[in-house]
């Protein structure tokens, strides 16, 4: 990833994710494909390589995080070439960062407390001065400069994982228009399935910040706009026609290696 990818994933650029499928392509990326066998094999002896051969706590989470980061390019791949992007790589970029943050959180002894508590965290971490080495051995000053590095890609992490939930429930969503303008679900299974959207959604810190109220998804997938009327609920879009949506989502794209 490039060193400007987060400044990217701006609140306007995460909700674009929501809006873009929905409108601008008039098709959908719904369907849930499985991962490649060989992406399965190729992360298990990733993790067994990690598991066994890198003892040493710092050198961990950075060799994590950047397996996190791995994974999260090669979505990036994939959405840019329209194709559906497997559950299984969101989940491994996730569960890596998770684990990558523990391992880190653990080493800086900063205690943390729900989500808002480990961005304070990182930010504490990050914020520390790097440290130059003037003689040999520059051992402590790796270390310390390996844990601020890992705790930077960890907070492009952060907001990345947000992204891809966003992602998955852009899939869902469509499934869910789709499966009613097909007629596929009746009245019961569009609701539980809107109202599963719903929950997930509505929990995401980018709604929650950038959107007046909760966002329902069985009344978006009635609308024959869905955009103009998450831009009425969410004020950060108002002053971005839907043109400028997909150029942004564009940009974001062109910036991935």
């Amino acid at each position: 990833m490039k060193a400007n990818y987060l400044g990217l994933f701006t609140g306007f650029v995460l909700l674009v994710f929501i809006l873009f499928p929905v409108d601008a392509l008039g098709q959908t990326n719904s369907k849930h494909v499985d991962s490649p066998l060989g992406w399965k094999i190729g992360t298990f002896l990733d993790d067994l390589y990690i598991d066994v051969f890198v003892t040493d706590d710092t050198k961990k989470a950075e060799a994590i995080a950047k397996q996190a980061e791995k994974t999260q390019e090669q979505i990036e791949s994939l959405a840019i070439e329209g194709k559906p992007i497997p559950n299984d790589y969101v989940k491994r970029v996730s569960d890596k960062t998770i684990k990558a943050q523990e391992i880190l959180l653990n080493l800086e002894k900063v205690p943390v407390q729900g989500q808002e508590g480990i961005r304070n965290a990182l930010k504490q971490i990050t914020s520390k001065p790097e440290i130059v080495c003037v003689a040999e051995p520059c051992e402590e000053a790796k270390d310390v400069n390996s844990r601020i590095n890992t705790g930077r890609v960890l907070e492009t992490l952060q907001d990345v994982n947000e992204a891809n939930q966003i992602r998955l429930l852009v899939n869902d969503f469509n499934e869910l228009r789709d499966g009613i303008n097909s007629g596929r679900f009746d009245t019961v299974t569009a609701e539980t399935r809107a109202n599963q959207i719903d929950s997930r959604a509505n929990s995401l810190d980018l709604i929650i910040q950038h959107c007046d109220g909760r966002i329902s998804s069985l009344d978006l997938a009635f609308e024959k706009s869905p955009y103009s009327i998450l831009q009425n609920q969410c004020k950060i879009l108002q002053n971005h026609s839907l043109e400028d949506a997909q150029n942004r989502l564009k940009l974001l794209g062109s910036d991935i290696e």
